[in-house]
C-alpha cells in the first residue's frame, strides 16, 4: 500500500502481499520500488509492506478452517490480519491525504477484496486508490460459480466481503467477487480503480482451472475465455470513469515489480502505452483503459 501524507499531499504507501515465489520485500528496490527512478509515481511515497502468511488471498474470516483432504485446521484470517495492521497504520500516518492500495497476484485480489476496510478505517479525509496486479475479480462462467462458492465457503468471504463491505450489491454467492467489483467505482465515485494483466495469465487460468466441469477435474482455463473474463470485468465497470483496466497480450503473471518500467500495451489511437506512464496517470487522478 501506498500513500501519501503531510501537508504537501506527499504519498503514504500500504504495499502488497505477493504469492507463491513472488514474494519481494519492501526493500527490494525493483520496480514500483525503485526510489530512484524519476518516472515512478509513488518513488518519493512512504511505503509499508503487508506480510501475507494465510493462504486466504487477504480476505478470509475463518479460524480453524478444515480443508477437505488436508489433516488439522487452517487459520483463514487475512482480513482480521489486515484490521490489526490499519489500527497501527492509521495513527502512524494521521497526516495521510492519499493511499495507494496495491497488490500483484494473491496480493492484488487482497488489494481489491481488502479495499473497503482500507477505506473505511482511514476515513472520508483521505483519497483511497486501488492497483490491482493479476487478481482478477472475473464473474461466472469465467471463474467458475462452484469454484467461486467453495472459496466463499473455505475463507468465511461472507462474513467480510458480503455482510461487511458489499451488502446488497453482492447477492449472489455464484458471482459475488465481480459484483463486488462493480460496487467499488460505484460507492467510491472520488477513488481510482486500475486494474492490470495479461490476457492469458497462465498462473491464474491455472487456478481457475480447478472448476473445470463443475469443480470434478482440472483443465486451465484457454487464454481465449481467460481474455474474455478481462474484457467482461472491463465491460461491466464501463460506466464508471474512475475505474479502468491496462490488459496486454501474452501468459505474463504480475507487472509490478518484474516489468514495471518496461510493460506496454496498445492504446486506442494505435500507439503505445507504457504501464509507468498510467500509473502515474491513475495516483493523477485519470484512470484510463488500455489494450484489446
Amino acid at each position: 500500500m501506498f500513500q501519501r501524507d503531510d501537508v504537501r499531499v506527499e504519498p503514504v504507501s500500504l504495499r502488497r502481499a505477493t504469492f507463491g515465489a513472488q514474494f519481494v520485500s519492501a526493500e527490494s528496490n525493483a520496480g514500483i520500488f525503485v526510489r530512484g527512478d524519476a518516472e515512478n509515481a509513488v518513488a518519493d511515497w512512504n511505503m509499508v509492506y503487508v506480510p501475507y502468511c494465510t493462504g486466504d488471498v487477504h480476505a478470509g474470516n475463518a479460524p480453524n478452517a478444515t480443508v477437505p483432504g488436508v489433516a488439522g485446521t487452517q487459520q483463514f484470517v487475512g482480513y482480521t490480519n489486515m484490521t490489526q495492521y490499519l489500527a497501527r497504520l492509521v495513527p502512524t500516518f494521521s497526516n495521510v491525504k492519499q493511499v495507494l492500495l496495491t497488490g500483484q497476484s494473491a496480493g492484488g485480489f487482497g488489494a481489491a477484496l481488502e479495499y473497503v476496510q482500507v477505506a473505511r478505517t482511514f476515513g472520508s479525509g483521505v483519497e483511497v486508490d486501488l492497483l490491482d496486479d493479476a487478481g482478477p475479480l472475473m464473474g461466472n462462467p469465467y471463474l467458475a460459480a462452484c469454484l467461486e462458492t467453495q472459496i466463499s465457503t473455505l475463507f468465511g468471504l461472507s462474513n467480510t466481503l458480503i455482510a461487511q463491505d458489499c451488502g446488497s450489491d453482492c447477492n449472489d454467492p455464484n458471482d459475488d467477487l465481480l459484483l463486488y467489483w462493480k460496487h467499488l467505482p460505484k460507492t467510491y465515485p472520488n477513488a481510482r480503480f486500475g486494474f492490470i494483466d495479461s490476457t492469458g495469465d497462465s498462473v491464474i487460468a491455472s487456478f481457475f482451472g480447478f472448476g473445470a466441469n463443475n469443480c470434478t477435474s482440472f483443465a486451465p482455463v484457454s487464454a481465449q475465455q481467460y481474455e474474455a473474463g478481462l474484457l467482461d470485468m472491463r465491460t461491466q465497470v464501463a460506466a464508471d470513469t474512475n475505474a479502468g483496466s491496462f490488459i496486454y497480450s501474452g501468459s505474463d503473471h504480475t507487472t509490478l515489480v518484474a516489468a514495471y518500467t518496461t510493460r506496454t500495451a496498445p492504446a486506442s489511437d494505435g500507439g503505445t502505452v507504457r504501464f509507468e506512464d498510467w500509473v502515474k496517470a491513475l495516483v493523477g487522478g485519470n484512470v484510463t483503459n488500455v489494450g484489446p
